[in-house]
């Protein structure tokens, strides 16, 4: 189920992982170990007028293309921190790294048009990682610079360039 507008994204449990989709974004499988954690998916644009004042740093620094992903990224992340009963506590940054709450590991990725947080709780997660990517953006020419031969010469079918990068990117 989906929701277009409201106050009510859509949102699935699967055991003990939380997911909640925001902007209308139709729910989508998300394979993952059946952890305590908690993902959410929201749209990219620039979301800066909500974010936290210890969030803001840098801010005015930033271009129109990175305050949106920037923005958007804190905006997931919040709302996945509120999932975890840990309202009103920003996501600041170190170095582009996400600083979290304590107790909490977490991760954000976005594209163009998504961004993505997943948090859990460290007495239940030493950590975690995500990345988002479009099927078969990695093609040979980028392989060749992100991906080690031996990873080369072993993928042979569906989408495992994409896939061993995004792994990477997550870790």
């Amino acid at each position: 189920m989906s929701e277009r507008k409201g106050d009510h994204p859509a949102t699935s449990v699967s055991r003990r992982l939380l997911t909640r989709f925001l902007d209308g974004i139709e729910p989508f499988h998300l394979h993952l170990p059946d952890r305590d954690l908690v993902v959410v998916c929201g749209r990219v644009g620039d979301h800066s007028s909500e974010l936290l004042s210890a969030e803001r740093t840098g801010l005015e620094r930033m271009g129109d293309v990175r305050r949106a992903e920037y923005s958007s990224g804190r905006r997931v992340a919040r709302h996945a921190l509120g999932l975890l009963g840990i309202a009103n506590q920003p996501v600041t940054s170190r170095a582009r790294v996400p600083v979290w709450p304590p107790g909490v590991v977490g991760s954000i990725t976005h594209s163009r048009t998504l961004a993505m947080a997943i948090v859990g709780r460290t007495n239940r997660v030493r950590g975690v990682g995500v990345d988002l990517e479009r099927e078969r953006r990695v093609d040979a020419r980028i392989a060749a610079r992100v991906l080690v031969p031996r990873e080369r010469e072993n993928i042979a079918e569906r989408d495992w360039p994409t896939m061993l990068f995004a792994a990477k990117e997550a870790v």
